[in-house]
């Protein structure tokens, strides 16, 4: 778990998520770019990137055909074909179009690399940003008191040998995130410096694994998902391992409002990418954007549950298929976003 800013410069680092066995293990082969059997060949991986921030899913992935779009946001709204001094939206499918910002992306996409799920959000209509994210990460958006974290419950579930990690879960934050609070063992690591690499009778060997790891985490110091997509990815040999996903608790409103922006909103979209996915596609349901078909008369509608593709990432890709305790209260159905494990 990772913030976005905090993606954007991490990079390779941000790569350690639940799944993870030994991290010395992993980091030596990793570097090295050894096929040599060993425990990162036995693990899979998901990083997720919680973006706390307000991305506009609307800008972000847009609905470019919609012309009830293009008259709530007079000042906002691109389309494909634009041209002057704004880029256009990258035509995706013939309906939706990626901001031009958000170019990195288009190659995994168009390799099936990567999905979006687009009208995706929390069952709870609150309009308290706040409680919104605890609900997501809890994973229990109609019970506050949950006391655990969906990836912690996750971490539980994938089971744990001490001998090999003293943990699973991993967060490149200063402290645990709310969905890593539990029982089960999980680290914050704020940055890496604070990690060190440690090989048997070798430690030349090791600084030499710390400085290159070092290398791919400088490398990632400007611009957007600058080397932290496919290119880092095939660095370490690790595509076929590792899912990454994006959420966030809430969207922006169709209609822009009275300064040029949007306002706190209700669905939005998100981004899994891995050799696993159903990729190239807009998956999810985005109806016109009438009036009539918005939440309250100005949202995007939340058309699928987070759980849902919480649940299909955990089962197909981590191998996890106990919903009753990752998702105590969902009993929901997959959209199809994973090919399987």
């Amino acid at each position: 778990m990772t913030s976005r800013r905090g993606f954007i410069k991490a990079g390779g680092l941000a790569l350690f998520g639940i799944g993870l066995g030994g991290i010395p293990g992993f980091l030596a082969d990793a570097v090295a770019g050894t096929t040599t059997p060993g425990l990162f060949k036995k693990k899979k991986i998901l990083v997720c990137i919680f973006q706390r921030g307000a991305m506009d899913g609307l800008m972000a992935v847009t609905p470019f055909t919609d012309q009830y779009l293009k008259a709530a946001r007079p000042g906002l709204f691109m389309t494909a074909a634009q041209g002057g001094k704004n880029k256009p939206l990258i035509d995706l499918d013939g309906k939706f179009g990626l901001h031009p910002a958000m170019s990195a992306f288009e190659p995994m996409f168009r390799e099936k690399r990567m999905a979006i799920v687009h009208g995706i959000g929390s069952p709870n209509n609150t309009r308290s940003h706040f409680d919104a994210q605890d609900y997501m990460e809890s994973g229990t958006p109609f019970s506050k008191g949950t006391a655990s974290g969906w990836l912690n419950r996750a971490v539980g579930l994938l089971g744990h040998d001490a001998a090999t990690t003293p943990f699973q879960g991993v967060s490149l934050t200063s402290s645990l995130p709310r969905s890593f609070y539990g029982d089960n063992p999980a680290v914050a690591i704020k940055n890496l410096s604070d990690f060190n690499i440690q090989l048997k009778g070798n430690q030349a060997g090791a600084n030499m694994a710390s400085k290159s790891f070092e290398d791919l985490y400088d490398q990632t110091s400007s611009g957007l998902l600058k080397n932290t997509g496919k290119e880092s990815f095939d660095a370490i040999k690790m595509l076929e391992k590792t899912d990454t996903k994006n959420y966030k608790p809430d969207g922006r409103t169709v209609a822009q409002n009275g300064t040029g922006g949007t306002d706190h909103g209700r669905a939005s979209c998100n981004f899994i990418l891995g050799n696993s996915v159903s990729g190239g596609m807009v998956h999810g349901l985005v109806n016109p954007l009438a009036k009539e078909n918005l939440e309250d008369g100005r949202d995007l509608a939340v058309t699928t549950d987070f759980r849902a593709v919480f649940s299909e990432v955990a089962d197909k890709h981590l191998g996890i298929h106990n919903d009753k305790v990752l998702f105590p209260d969902w009993a929901g159905k997959q959209i199809g976003v994973m090919r399987g494990v």
